[in-house]
Parts: C-alpha cells; sequence; structure tokens
C-alpha cells in the first residue's frame, strides 16, 4: 500500500534548503545522463570531482587543491548554518500521537537505510504495532493521490511497497503531513520513518543512525568537501547505532572503540546486508534457485550510491562478474540505457544481468517481457550479527514508553 503526499509544503532539510552544497548535484552538474552522454570525456569528470569531494585517490595539483579550498569555505558555511537550523528545530520540535521510529544517518548516501526500514517494520508489525513507513521519496514525481505509481511514489518507497504488502507506505517532501495522514486514515500507533536523523522539528522515540562500516564518515569534512551533513558532534541525539555491511570481525572491532569515544551510553548494533535469492525483473517476483546463477558469467548494473557493496554481495554467491555498469544514484532509466545493458552483456557472453532491487523498479517497465540474456535483480535482507537482543529490546522500549 503506498500512499503519495501533499507538495504544498515542504519541511526544512539541509538538503533541500541548499542543492548547491549536495555533492550529488554538485557531481550532477557534469551528469549527461539525460542528454545522450556516453562518451568517455563525461565519466572522466564526474570521477574528478567525486575524487576532490570524497578525497578517495584524491587528486594533486593547483586546481585540485584551489578546488578543496573553496568547497572547504563552503563546507564551513555549510556547517554553519546546519547548526543555527538545527538548534532552533530542536527547541519547537512536534510530538504526534504515535510512536516515532527514525532511522537516519549522518552522511550523504549509501549506508543501506532502506532494508533496516523494511526490517524495523517487519518486526514491530509482528509484535502487534500498527506500522506506516514514511518516505522522502528522493526525484519522486508530485502526487496527491491515495494510489500512486512507482515513479510518483520514489523507487526505495516503491521497493518498500512491493515488499510490505500490509503496511502502508507513505511518500513525501512533509513528514509531518504524512504522519497525522498515517494516524488519521490507517490507525498507525507506530511510524518508521526513513532518512529521519535531520528532521529535527520531529520529536523522535528512538532516533537510530545507520552508519556504514567500510566508510563511516568519509574524509571528516562537511558537505561538500566531504559527507558529513551534520556535524561528528550530532550523533549524541541518537538513541542507537546500527553499523552496517560489516562482515569483518576487525572492522566491527574498530568501530565499537571508535564510537566508544562519542558515547558509552549508546548501544552498537553490527549488521550485514545478505543475499537472499534472485528474482526475474521482468517476472512475478517468484524467486529462482539460485544454483541456476552458482558459476555463471553475468555483467551488472546499478545506479545506487554504494555499487561496490554490490557487486561484493553478488561476488559471494560464486558468480563472476565480467562487467559492471554504473549509472548515478536514483538514475532514471531509458530505453536507450535498456538497450545498452542488453548490448554489453551480449557483447561480452553473459549468462545473466544483475541489477539491485531499487534499479528493479524502475527497469521492470523498460525492459521487454522476453530478453535475449535474462535479468535478475538480487534480494537482500539486513542480518544482525551482534547485540540483537539489544536491538529488539530497544525498538520494544520505544513502542511501551
Amino acid at each position: 500500500m503506498a500512499i503519495g503526499g501533499d507538495v504544498s509544503q515542504r519541511e526544512a532539510s539541509p538538503l533541500f534548503l541548499l542543492p548547491c552544497f549536495n555533492p550529488r548535484v554538485i557531481i550532477g552538474l557534469y551528469s549527461s545522463q539525460n542528454k545522450r552522454s556516453r562518451f568517455l570525456f563525461f565519466p572522466m569528470i564526474k570521477s574528478y570531482i567525486y575524487n576532490i569531494i570524497s578525497s578517495r585517490n584524491p587528486r594533486q595539483g593547483i586546481i585540485a587543491g584551489l578546488a578543496r579550498f573553496i568547497l572547504l569555505v563552503l563546507s564551513f558555511v555549510y556547517g554553519l548554518f546546519i547548526r543555527i537550523l538545527s538548534k532552533s528545530a530542536l527547541r519547537s520540535r512536534e510530538s504526534f500521537g504515535c510512536k516515532v521510529i527514525s532511522v537516519g544517518n549522518i552522511t550523504w548516501g549509501g549506508t543501506g537505510k532502506t532494508v533496516a526500514v523494511e526490517y524495523i517494520a517487519c518486526f514491530l508489525r509482528s509484535k502487534g504495532r500498527r506500522v506506516a513507513v514514511i518516505s522522502r521519496g528522493y526525484k519522486r514525481v508530485a502526487s496527491n493521490k491515495l494510489e500512486v505509481t512507482s515513479i510518483e511514489l520514489g523507487d526505495e518507497p516503491q521497493m518498500l511497497k512491493d515488499k510490505l504488502l500490509d503496511i502502508p507506505v507513505l511518500s513525501g517532501p512533509d513528514r509531518k503531513a504524512l504522519i497525522k495522514r498515517a494516524i488519521r486514515e490507517f490507525g498507525s500507533d507506530t511510524v518508521v520513518l526513513d532518512d529521519g536523523f535531520q528532521q529535527w522539528g520531529i520529536n523522535k522515540d528512538l532516533d537510530i543512525v545507520a552508519i556504514d562500516a567500510n566508510n563511516p564518515f568519509g574524509n571528516l569534512h562537511m558537505i561538500p568537501r566531504g559527507i558529513l551533513r551534520e556535524p561528528l558532534s550530532a550523533l549524541k541525539r541518537a538513541g542507537l547505532f546500527l553499523i552496517t555491511k560489516c562482515s569483518s570481525a576487525a572492522a566491527a572491532a574498530q568501530l565499537k572503540n571508535d564510537f566508544k569515544n562519542i558515547s558509552l551510553m549508546i548501544p552498537i548494533v553490527l549488521s550485514r546486508h545478505k543475499a537472499c535469492g534472485f528474482v526475474r525483473v521482468s517476472g512475478n517476483n517468484a524467486p529462482v534457485n539460485p544454483e541456476e546463477l552458482k558459476n555463471k558469467k553475468v555483467i551488472l548494473a546499478s545506479g545506487i550510491a554504494d555499487p561496490g557493496s554490490f557487486k561484493d554481495l553478488v561476488s559471494s554467491q560464486s558468480i563472476l562478474i565480467l562487467d559492471h555498469i554504473e549509472f548515478d544514484d536514483h538514475h532514471d532509466y531509458t530505453a536507450a540505457d535498456a538497450e545498452r545493458i542488453l548490448s554489453v552483456a551480449g557483447s561480452v557472453g553473459a549468462d545473466a544481468v544483475i541489477v539491485t532491487e531499487k534499479d528493479a523498479v524502475k527497469l521492470k517497465g523498460i525492459f521487454p517481457a522476453q530478453t535475449a540474456v535474462p535479468v535478475y535483480f538480487l534480494r537482500v535482507v539486513l542480518e544482525i550479527t551482534h547485540n540483537e537482543e539489544e536491538f529488539h529490546r530497544r525498538l520494544l522500549g520505544a513502542c511501551n514508553n
């Protein structure tokens, strides 16, 4: 069940009010995904700008140094604005007639919030709570209709809608209005707020911060010089740290030690993304026997913030990856994109194409029903690997207070 939101009002959000400071926007200036641009020049520029922003494989030279200095100045301005805005909003937080569980992050993109939202919503529903999921719906198309399409809803909310069949998924920029709507129309006594850590004006019963174990805080700079949405001191607002994509015991131990310096009182839960099967993109969502793809040669296609973790998950299934076509996060796929993906698959002799579940939401209506090379999406769930009992206790405690 998916519901559109009222788009006449917009809440104060740093990524909405300051789009020019968002790395997505900065990189997007050099992206030509909507203008037939598959030339080598454009990906090179995108890679150059991203490396300056993220400080991964940092570029050297006068131009790169000057760019970093300008971005650092903008980061200072952004950080000052965020401190003022958050302090003001936190003083006047609004409470609602239901429990609010927020799942958010302190960095830009790719921490794995969506599968965490699914896990939490299903767990609370299993305990008898009347749950609704509230999401911003990045790149959604404005709509006030009750039943909306995937384009109107947004790719991540649509993915949740497809999986949470008996839980309302409401999408829109005004999260406060959507919470009230969930209570009024669905009798919800609990809402799970997707990407809610920067929703300072909403009083939350539990603020969960998802943190990518492979890249917790980037280069420790704020947007646009780095990937931090807020200063690290904001983590003291959290009620629980959910470390995602944590497959290494050594990395887990280091992260737990680092977080002790932030607060000894905030529990730390470790998790990983677990592959649980493949599904035909053009089919009826029936799972495919994983043995059918074992030792097969495939190409990947993804438009997500962290394509590396997707590649690692597929590789872990004893599948040989020949190529990986990477698009921007939340990419708007076209028929030309689908044709290109199938063309590459045919040219390298791939047995199949594998995409992410989020990308499959948009690709279902673009790939033909029958393709020369079968197209699957990887289904992923969250698996708690450490402190699961405390995680459940905190969730239920927030609902029962």
